[in-house]
């Protein structure tokens, strides 16, 4: 009750400030599911003008949510059943990640739905803990467990070469596998827009940059690629990206493409020239089913999506069946900045 008796000490204008004002997002549909309020900070996480984001309906608004990440279907079956109760739900839009609650209040008699925005700046450090925690255990465990194997042989004079180079290469393998999901963490990391704000943009060749990422992958999990056929024309021109940076894409690409892939089935990866970006088409097979843009929110490949996206570019899954295929956008060297197409 006291709140109310002094938020009445407090006229509609200065409330109307508040809410215009505030570092959160907020957006209000009338009764006949119309928008009829966005504030600046909800306009600039949507992307959009205030202006044009007035008079969407609900099912407008869900459309800017995808519906195959993260908790995007379960919001959009909230908010169009009316589910109404101060759920929270993470989800991605063509530019962020962020929280979205929902609240039903009522002006006056008639009932308004509000969603308060928030962008979540904290994901990657979410999703780092959560793949230290479940993921990094398992290749260090794996290589500790055989290490004593190996060490109890050699205190025992067990000099079998055949066995101690089996279990040598099995740690080989847990360590690298380690190494490899360390540097993943590193690299999420850097991508965080602050990081980026730095970078300077060159001209850089795409065909030479996948063939440096295949390197070092190489590298990194002390096995030969031998499944990834590049189709990217000698004379394909530059694109406007980091040359560092855009290596780290790439690798994590095909990191998480081999991932997805059966040993024995080849990735194909192609580029062309679409006058103001360069658009490449990775085409696999993949071991389940079907393949949606949830991909994108786990490790490798929320790397790859980011920092695509921080060159102007962006990057989508098609899926038939098994039949994969991940295509991405960049710019054109001579194209302006930022200018993404699909």
């Amino acid at each position: 009750m006291w709140k109310k008796r002094y938020a009445r000490r407090l006229s509609a204008d200065i409330w109307r400030t508040i809410v215009d004002n505030t570092s959160i997002g907020i957006v209000v549909f009338d009764r006949d599911d119309e928008l009829v309020y966005a504030n600046d900070q909800a306009a600039e996480l949507l992307s959009y003008r205030p202006q044009d984001v007035l008079g969407l309906d609900k099912e407008d608004f869900v459309s800017l949510c995808a519906n195959d990440r993260l908790e995007g279907s379960q919001f959009n079956q909230a908010l169009l059943k009316g589910d109404l109760t101060g759920r929270s739900f993470d989800v991605v839009t063509a530019e962020r990640r962020l929280k979205l609650t929902l609240h039903k209040l009522l002006d006056g008699e008639k009932p308004v739905t509000v969603i308060e925005m928030r962008e979540n700046n904290h994901w990657r450090a979410e999703l780092i803990a959560e793949a230290a925690t479940f993921e990094l255990n398992g290749p260090l465990s794996f290589a500790a467990n055989y290490t004593e194997a190996l060490t109890d042989r050699l205190e025992r004079g067990i000099k079998h070469p055949f066995e101690l180079a089996d279990l040598t290469r099995i740690i080989r393998q847990g360590l690298h596998r380690a190494i490899s999901l360390w540097e993943s963490f590193s690299r999420l990391h850097q991508t965080n827009p602050t990081r980026l704000a730095a970078i300077e943009y060159k001209a850089v060749s795409l065909k030479d940059t996948f063939l440096h990422a295949l390197r070092e992958l190489e590298i990194r999990t002390g096995e030969k690629v031998t499944n990834v056929t590049l189709e990217i024309p000698a004379d394909l021109r530059a694109i406007r990206a980091s040359s560092a940076q855009l290596q780290a894409a790439l690798v994590a690409l095909i990191e998480g493409c081999l991932s997805r892939t059966p040993p024995k089935e080849t990735i194909t990866i192609a580029a062309s020239d679409e006058k103001t970006h360069i658009k490449t088409v990775v085409k696999l097979l993949a071991e389940e089913e079907r393949v949606q843009g949830a991909i994108f929110d786990d490790f490798p490949l929320a790397i790859t999506e980011q920092l695509i996206r921080q060159f102007g570019g962006r990057i989508w899954v098609d899926s038939k069946d098994k039949q994969v295929k991940l295509i991405f956008t960049l710019p054109a060297w001579e194209s302006k900045p930022n200018s993404p197409s699909k």
